[in-house]
């Protein structure tokens, strides 16, 4: 059980790589991660858009003619169906988030940025919109954050190799500083949002009822090629 980003951080990677998602024979591209981030995000909208806000599942198979189940309580949500709605989707989102920035070793991110207070309730559009520009901001700066990758590191060969060494850690330090402070946003105008129809810590219970679903899914389920 998860209750924090720092905590979900550990668990979404180690089970990302125990299902098969980082493989060592081949380096995921930063533009299939980004564009993972995006599909939740777009998944989210969609929910909101047909008004599923609550943790809901489709019938099981011996429920046949009956209508769709939702959980306002997600204490009662069972195990085993696949869990859909707004807040599944954004857990969706953490959980990717999470995954990437446990590849990237970034951590300590628990800390409710002043940008975005805890009484500051953002309408759903526009917590989608900012979600988009915010991961677009990291996909930005993910190309630099992963040493030997970015086009200013390539340029730092200009120099001695004593600057580039020196030059190269200054900027990877704040690199990573603006990627922690730039996911820090993201993770609690997730919460913000959640908490302004469903009360405090009920994002977190959500991640946790996505987090032991992924768990049941066998290696690479579906076999998706990302």
């Amino acid at each position: 059980m998860v209750s924090n980003f720092d905590e979900l951080i550990k668990v979404s990677h180690e089970m990302a790589v125990e299902k098969g998602w980082w493989p060592t024979e081949k380096k995921r591209s930063v533009t299939e991660i980004f564009a993972n981030f995006h599909a939740e995000l777009s998944e989210a909208w969609e929910e909101y858009r047909r008004g599923r806000m609550f943790p809901w599942h489709e019938p099981v198979d011996n429920d046949n003619g009956r209508s769709v189940y939702t959980y306002e309580d997600i204490g009662k949500f069972p195990a085993g169906p696949k869990p859909e709605g707004f807040t599944v989707e954004l857990a969706d989102f953490l959980i990717r988030l999470a995954d990437w920035c446990g590849s990237l070793g970034v951590n300590c991110l628990e800390k409710r940025d002043e940008e975005i207070r805890p009484d500051y309730k953002i309408k759903p559009d526009e917590m989608i919109m900012f979600l988009h520009l915010t991961t677009s901001k990291l996909f930005a700066l993910a190309d630099g954050v992963e040493s030997g990758d970015g086009v200013i590191e390539q340029l730092l060969m200009i120099f001695s190799s004593e600057v580039t060494d020196r030059v190269k850690a200054d900027l990877e330090k704040r690199k990573r500083e603006i990627v922690s402070i730039t996911v820090s946003r993201a993770v609690h105008c997730c919460l913000n949002q959640v908490e302004s129809f469903m009360g405090n810590n009920n994002l977190w219970k959500v991640v946790n009822i996505k987090l032991n679903f992924n768990l049941s899914r066998p290696h690479r389920h579906g076999n998706l090629l990302a």
